[in-house]
């Protein structure tokens, strides 16, 4: 995602980046446009990234089949805090993606925050399972 609802975090590559490894897919892999879904810039909200993570990873989502490979693809900035009191971590550090309106508040007033490492791992780790035997690939290109 090259544009953030707080411009002073705008990137320029990422979209092109995407461009690229959509292309690839399409053209070299041969994958249906239809199966690839993008969230690019204003799109890529905190709140539409974690939707499409829901449905992707549903088990009610009938489009996955055994055998298929999924490739989750982020480039825009990533980000490190400090781990909540009661998490475990091994650095009382956590990773996470920054969406789009990282760092706002939503019309309800409650904060915009990242989304961490173990919400990414939790919703593409329930897809690789053996009763679904789906391969998950991600490639995260992140700006720091």
């Amino acid at each position: 995602m090259n544009e953030y609802k707080r411009s002073k975090w705008n990137l320029t590559g990422c979209v092109n980046d995407g461009d690229k490894i959509a292309g690839f897919l399409r053209e070299k892999l041969f994958v249906p446009p239809e199966q690839i879904t993008r969230l690019t810039n204003g799109d890529a909200t905190h709140d539409g990234i974690m939707s499409l993570l829901r449905t992707v990873s549903s088990t009610a989502n009938t489009s996955i089949r055994e055998g298929d490979t999924i490739v989750f693809f982020y480039a825009g900035h990533g980000g490190r805090t400090k781990s909540p009191p009661k998490w475990k971590t091994d650095d009382g550090l956590i990773e996470m993606i920054l969406p789009h309106d990282v760092d706002t508040t939503r019309p309800d007033s409650t904060q915009v925050y990242g989304i961490p490492d173990f919400v990414l791992l939790g919703a593409l780790g329930g897809l690789a399972t053996p009763q679904r035997g789906v391969n998950v690939v991600c490639l995260l290109l992140i700006d720091q």
